[in-house]
């Protein structure tokens, strides 16, 4: 990483400090070690998302419905602020003893202006290719709905007990790209259907057919739970 880009990447650390929401770890400071740097954040005693997936046994409906609506609370902050996650994955979602959720780990955070035109080096995939979403593989401007897609695959693996698409990194790559989804209901029947559409609709291909933002997922939830009941 050049000296540019290390500074555009502190930048944006720096403005993702603003970010302040009980689902969000907090970002503290970016303190300089002669030529790295360490961030001190929130300490937050808990495990991951991903812990609780290794099983690969889908999580309970409701608690999971839950999890993915907290993170959309929290997210639902960042994206005000223009603050695009755009790692959003299993493993960057803490969970305590209490059930309390927070996302963590805004290391690779964007900041786009309002035309959605990422700050960071167009062309440098950044995120992890089981979670990324299609514009980032082809290096197109990125948004909410870049979370939005990465939320859906992982309510995809919340409630089916696997990833939708596996492989090697640039098969993965490929296949969000070509979005031949298996349908998240025939993986795991005891799905709703409100709710298989709901991820189908997150993890769809072009962004303009997914959620607008978070907050319309969110709602999607909230109408699921009530009809879950």
């Amino acid at each position: 990483m050049g000296d540019e880009m290390i500074k555009r990447f502190i930048q944006e650390l720096r403005y993702a400090r603003k970010v302040t929401h009980e689902n969000i770890i907090r970002i503290h400071d970016i303190i300089p070690l002669g030529r790295s740097y360490a961030i001190s954040m929130e300490y937050f005693p808990s495990h991951t998302l991903a812990d609780e997936l290794q099983g690969e046994r889908p999580i309970n409906i409701k608690r999971g419905i839950k999890i993915i609506f907290d993170v959309c609370r929290g997210i639902s902050v960042a994206h005000q602020l223009n603050i695009v996650h755009r790692d959003l994955k299993p493993l960057n979602i803490l969970i305590n003893d209490q059930s309390m959720v927070k996302v963590v780990d805004f290391g690779v955070a964007a900041v786009t202006n309002n035309s959605g035109t990422r700050l960071t080096r167009v062309g440098t995939l950044l995120g992890t290719p089981a979670y990324v979403a299609p514009e980032q593989v082809r290096s197109r401007a990125i948004d909410a709905r870049t979370d939005i897609y990465s939320l859906g695959v992982v309510m995809y693996e919340v409630f089916t007990g696997r990833p939708p698409y596996t492989g090697d990194d640039m098969s993965i790559l490929f296949q969000h790209v070509e979005g031949n989804l298996t349908r998240p209901i025939d993986v795991n029947s005891n799905i709703p259907p409100a709710l298989d559409a709901i991820i189908r609709k997150a993890m769809s291909v072009d962004p303009d057919k997914r959620f607008h933002n978070v907050d319309e997922l969110r709602k999607s939830l909230v109408d699921l739970s009530r009809q879950l009941s």
